[in-house]
């Protein structure tokens, strides 16, 4: 089983950054400074977890509506952080702390942000079947990239025994959401014959305005 593959991302390599897609509190221009710091010492407060994960989740959608990918997300985390004057590593700490808690549970891009730190061993130590679990719950939860990046998983052995025809079955799930990452992998599945029979595509792309994703074959 593999544990040192590289996740998806970008449309001209779908194999080698994992990318993301926002699903909840949508997009928004903040500027913060030091006067909205944090005191991680009430890690007890509901209202602080709640402000760290609309944080969170401002910061992953922003970068997100602009098609940027998790490099780019925890980033745009640890900057933030920084002009807070906080440790990525305590936010991290504080989300897994509080586990248990509903609003950590439901959400799946924070499931999503935990299972890439996992995977790369940011801010925490890399433990790729964390990783994979906090993948597969966010998938779950039906949000399409956690979906695709369950796949991924599948695919390259990362945190569970490596199974081809599963990968595509969550790149298809993904696709049919109308994600376009998903639908980028499923047509790389097609053309490669990753889970099925190979079959010579020339292009694979959603029609927006139609809501459906189709392959040119060759």
């Amino acid at each position: 089983m593999s544990n040192e593959q590289s996740l998806p991302g970008t449309h001209n390599n779908p194999f080698t950054e994992l990318p993301a897609r926002g699903t909840i509190n949508g997009d928004k221009d903040q500027v913060f400074n030091n006067s909205n710091q944090i005191d991680l010492s009430l890690h007890d407060s509901q209202n602080v977890l709640n402000r760290v994960i609309k944080e969170l989740c401002d910061l992953y959608n922003e970068e997100t509506m602009k098609e940027h990918y998790f490099d780019s997300i925890i980033y745009s985390i640890e900057r933030h952080m920084t002009n807070q004057q906080q440790k990525p590593e305590e936010i991290i700490k504080l989300l897994l702390n509080n586990q248990s808690n509903p609003f950590i549970q439901t959400n799946s891009i924070i499931q999503n942000i935990l299972a890439y730190c996992y995977q790369r061993g940011i801010w925490i130590k890399k433990d790729n079947y964390k990783a994979f679990i906090h993948y597969q719950k966010s998938a779950e939860m039906g949000n399409s990239i956690g979906i695709a990046n369950l796949g991924f998983c599948y695919q390259y052995g990362i945190g569970v025994e490596n199974e081809v025809h599963k990968a595509f079955i969550c790149y298809q799930k993904s696709a049919d959401m109308n994600d376009p990452h998903g639908i980028e992998f499923l047509g790389a599945c097609y053309r490669d014959g990753i889970g099925l029979k190979k079959i010579p595509i020339r292009h694979y792309f959603i029609i927006e305005n139609q809501q459906k994703w189709v392959m040119l074959r060759g």
